[in-house]
């Protein structure tokens, strides 16, 4: 159905598919696991993501800003 989406561009399709099935395929199902998951996620597509980089960026960008990974600094209280 992601073929069906008229406001995104192909590479950001392909990177939508491509996470799509990485993360169905390996059944991580939380947070926790993200940063397996991208790590693990760049392993198995780095050929494919030579031509969607940016897509990529954006998404890892993302997860981020929604808080789900973090820079791995440990925070001082």
């Amino acid at each position: 159905m992601i073929d069906d989406f008229t406001d995104v561009n192909a590479g950001e399709k392909v990177m939508m598919k491509l996470w799509n099935m990485h993360m169905h395929k390996n059944n991580f199902i939380g947070d926790i696991q993200l940063p397996m998951a991208i790590t693990s996620f760049i392993d198995e597509n780095i050929d494919k993501l030579r031509h969607i980089y940016r897509n990529f960026l954006l998404h890892v960008a993302h997860l981020h800003l929604m808080k789900c990974i973090s820079t791995g600094r440990k925070k001082i209280i």
